[in-house]
């Protein structure tokens, strides 16, 4: 799967591998080892897993040469933060 993601332009927006924290009682319920991903943690805007998949669009708005960034969403959407944090960070205008 990585080697199809390299064919697209990743703009970097946070730092990897994000924690994993564990999850003891639950584990322990369930008779496995369970860790939560912890993508929260991201250092961008409070952060999600939506920051994943904003490297790749501003990544590939980069990469045709756009200036602006346009999304939707909720008066108080998380990927409409995060999108316009990103497009500022990567010298864009949201």
């Amino acid at each position: 799967m990585l080697d199809r993601l390299r064919k697209f332009r990743k703009f970097p927006l946070a730092t990897y591998p994000t924690p994993l924290e564990p999850a003891p009682r639950l584990s322990k319920e369930l008779g496995i080892e369970l860790m939560s991903k912890r993508d929260d943690a991201v250092e961008l805007a409070l952060g999600g897993n939506k920051v994943r998949k904003l490297e790749y669009l501003v990544g590939d708005a980069l990469s045709k040469g756009y200036d602006t960034v346009i999304t939707t969403g909720a008066t108080h959407s998380n990927h409409a933060r995060l999108t316009a944090v990103a497009a500022v960070k990567a010298g864009l205008t949201a």
